[in-house]
């Protein structure tokens, strides 16, 4: 038989990158497609999401955001 764990919404292993990522894609992410404009609806992702997921990799501890810069 599976064991079932019931976890909170609220306490993640990543201490709250997703409410990180929820805030910076309300706020900041608007302006960063406003001021860069959208993509092609043929590559998938738009340039807040992509800017998005760098900085939640930076901030869990990779560096990938290093590599680019």
């Amino acid at each position: 038989m599976a064991k079932i764990s019931i976890k909170s919404e609220k306490l993640t292993p990543f201490c709250g990158i997703f409410h990180v990522r929820e805030i910076f894609s309300r706020y900041v992410g608007s302006v960063i497609d406003k001021e860069l404009g959208l993509r092609c609806p043929s590559f998938g992702y738009q340039y807040s999401e992509i800017v998005g997921s760098l900085l939640s990799v930076y901030f869990c501890g990779g560096d990938c955001v290093e590599e680019l810069f």
